[in-house]
């Protein structure tokens, strides 16, 4: 799968935003390299749960590591946790829904 493809299994989550960080969106994507994409969607769900739902929509041999958060985690949390931070600050929207 490539990235695109990936994007669009992924919209079939119905988020409200997906954002590639990492080497991805730095332009220093390698062979080897892994992708690393965040998703913003509200719901109640489990963090676990979230990330076992989008798990089961995109079936890549290409390693990806997905991480899923509603906009409020996003919100309290990116100006404290410089995980979420680096997401927000450095990462590429590649899709925002409507």
């Amino acid at each position: 799968m490539d990235i695109q493809q990936i994007i669009n299994a992924v919209k079939q989550y119905k988020p409200q935003r997906i954002i590639m960080f990492g080497s991805a969106s730095s332009g220093s994507l390698k062979p080897d390299s892994d992708l690393d994409i965040a998703i913003v969607k509200q719901t109640s769900k489990p963090y676990h749960d979230r990330v076992i739902d989008v798990r089961r929509l995109v079936r890549s041999t290409t390693p990806v590591d997905f991480f899923v958060f509603t906009p409020e985690e996003i919100e309290k949390q990116k100006e404290y946790n410089p995980f979420i931070r680096d997401i927000v600050t450095t990462g590429r929207i590649v899709y925002e829904a409507a």
